[in-house]
C-alpha cells in the first residue's frame, strides 16, 4: 500500500431480478472519504502549479534585469573606451620616434585591449537587444543577406586572403538585420580562427536537394568534438591557445538569432581540416 493513499473496502451485494452488481465503498486509513483525499491532492497540485508560475515570473524578471544591466553597462563603457583609444593615439603621435620599444609595445597593448573590450561591449549590446526588442519578420533573400554580411567584412577577408564561395541560397521568412548579423558572425569566426599553415577558404551553400539546410564551412583550425556544444554558450572559448582575440559572444549570438527564427544551428563533424556549421531552417 502506498503511504498516504486511501484504503479500499469492497462490498458486493446481489439483488434478484436486477442481476449482480458491486457496490464499491472506499475509506482511507483514518476513515476519511476518498472525495476528501482527492480534493486535497488537487489543492496541493494547484499550490505547486502556482509556485512554478511564480518562480517562472521571478526568473523572467531576473533575466530581464540582467539583460538591462548588460545593455546599460555595455553602452556606458563605450565613452571611456573612445577616450582610451583617442589618448593612446595622441601619445603615439606626440612621442613619435622618441618612443622606445617598451613604450611602443605598451601602446600596442593598450590599443589591443581597448579593441577587444570594444568588441565585447558591442557583443553584449547585440545579445541584450536580441532578447529585449520585438522584430518584424518578412521574406528575406539569404543570398542578399550573405552579400551584405561579407561586404561588412571585406577588409578582414582581404587581409586574410580568404577564398569565399557562396552558392545559391533560399528565401526565408526572417529579420534581415539579424540574419546579416548571424552570417557576419559565422564568417568573422572563420577569419578569426584560421590556420596559419594553410590558405583560408570559406564556403556557404544550401545542401543539394535540401534548401532548408545551410552550411558554413572553412579550412581553419576547427572545433574539437568535445566543444561542439559548449562554443555556443555565452563567453565560451575553445582553449586552443591559437586565437586570443575572441570574446566568446559571436556564436552565442548566432544561436540566439537562429532560435528567434525557429531554426537550429550546430557544428557538423566532418573529415578534413576546419569547421562546418550547419543551420537547419525549421
Amino acid at each position: 500500500m502506498v503511504s498516504g493513499a486511501p484504503r479500499c473496502d469492497i462490498a458486493i451485494s446481489w439483488e434478484v431480478g436486477r442481476g449482480e452488481h458491486a457496490v464499491l465503498t472506499t475509506v482511507d486509513q483514518v476513515d476519511r472519504p476518498i472525495d476528501h483525499w482527492v480534493l486535497q491532492q488537487r489543492r496541493e497540485q494547484r499550490l505547486l502549479e502556482e509556485k512554478i508560475i511564480a518562480a517562472s515570473r521571478e526568473l523572467e524578471r531576473m533575466n530581464r534585469n540582467l539583460r538591462d544591466f548588460a545593455s546599460v553597462a555595455a553602452h556606458d563603457l563605450r565613452a571611456p573606451l573612445r577616450q582610451i583609444v583617442a589618448f593612446t593615439g595622441i601619445l603615439r603621435t606626440t612621442l613619435g620616434a622618441e618612443a622606445g620599444p617598451v613604450v611602443r609595445d605598451s601602446l600596442d597593448t593598450i590599443e589591443g585591449c581597448a579593441a577587444r573590450l570594444n568588441r565585447m561591449t558591442t557583443g553584449l549590446l547585440d545579445y541584450a537587444r536580441l532578447s529585449a526588442e520585438s522584430h518584424t519578420f518578412e521574406p528575406v533573400d539569404l543570398g542578399r543577406v550573405v552579400q551584405d554580411a561579407t561586404r561588412n567584412l571585406d577588409l578582414d577577408l582581404r587581409a586574410a586572403s580568404a577564398d569565399l564561395v557562396v552558392g545559391p541560397l533560399p528565401t526565408v521568412n526572417g529579420v534581415p538585420a539579424l540574419l546579416t548579423n548571424l552570417f557576419q558572425n559565422l564568417v568573422a569566426n572563420s577569419i578569426r580562427y584560421r590556420a596559419p599553415e594553410r590558405p583560408l577558404a570559406i564556403e556557404i551553400r544550401a545542401w543539394p536537394g535540401e534548401p532548408g539546410r545551410i552550411t558554413v564551412r572553412d579550412t581553419g583550425i576547427g572545433v574539437p568534438p568535445a566543444f561542439h556544444e559548449a562554443i555556443f554558450e555565452t563567453f565560451a572559448r575553445v582553449p586552443n591557445g591559437r586565437a586570443p582575440n575572441g570574446v566568446g559572444l559571436g556564436l552565442s549570438i548566432c544561436r540566439r538569432i537562429a532560435e528567434l527564427h525557429g531554426w537550429r544551428i550546430g557544428v557538423v563533424a566532418e573529415e578534413g581540416p576546419g569547421a562546418c556549421f550547419r543551420i537547419d531552417l525549421g
